[in-house]
């Protein structure tokens, strides 16, 4: 009989550890750190580095309604000008468990990035042209380290809708910009699922002999 207990002690510990790391209930809060290299395509042919934060709030176990912002400064082999762009957005995101201790994520959303030089307000002149207004695509992993901790890697795509460029074949076109991020992770709060119980299975008896 105590034999009997001890494995379903063991047995519940071991299936209730990836549970643990990855199932997140409603209203789990996320809070990160990371840093990022930015490249931008389509004739404005700009890179660089930068950082930011994010927020995210679990809707369920797998949706997750997330808010960030990130500074970044780009420069272009053509000149020695420096970007600083500030953006801000938010998105919805689907985790799906990968493993024990890995999920990946992809997400899609919108964000606003404010683009300035230093020397004045905006790069682009015009009430349109000195912000991008973008729709983002997001694909990525994390990874837990501890049951709060997670390492995030992630690669984002990012379109401006109201801004179009001529490229050298004389064809109009949105500029894309692509972005890699890796970072940290905490979670915290939320309903968290508990994991079942085994129940050991009822000891057979001898029939009474009379």
């Amino acid at each position: 009989m105590k034999n009997i207990r001890t494995s379903a002690l063991v047995g519940t510990l071991l299936l209730g550890l990836p549970s643990a790391l990855l199932a997140q209930g409603l209203g789990t809060v996320e809070v990160g750190g990371f840093g990022q290299a930015t490249i931008f395509d389509t004739g404005l042919n700009r890179s660089g580095v930068g950082g930011g934060g994010r927020l995210g709030v679990h809707l369920s176990k797998r949706f997750v309604l997330e808010g960030e912002g990130a500074v970044s400064h780009l420069t272009t082999d053509a000149s020695n000008e420096t970007w600083r762009i500030l953006g801000m957005g938010g998105r919805l995101a689907f985790h799906q468990p990968l493993g024990e201790s890995v999920r990946g994520i992809v997400a899609v959303g919108a964000s606003q990035a404010r683009v300035g030089d230093g020397r004045q307000a905006f790069v682009f002149s015009g009430d349109s042209k000195d912000r991008l207004n973008n729709v983002d695509l997001l694909a990525g992993t994390e990874v837990s380290i501890t049951k709060n901790l997670a390492v995030r890697l992630e690669a984002l795509g990012s379109v401006a809708t109201n801004l179009k460029i001529t490229t050298e074949d004389s064809k109009a076109r949105n500029p894309w910009s692509y972005t890699f991020r890796g970072g940290l992770s905490y979670r915290f709060g939320g309903k968290k699922q508990a994991p079942s119980v085994m129940q050991p299975a009822p000891l057979m008896r001898e029939p009474a002999i009379v």
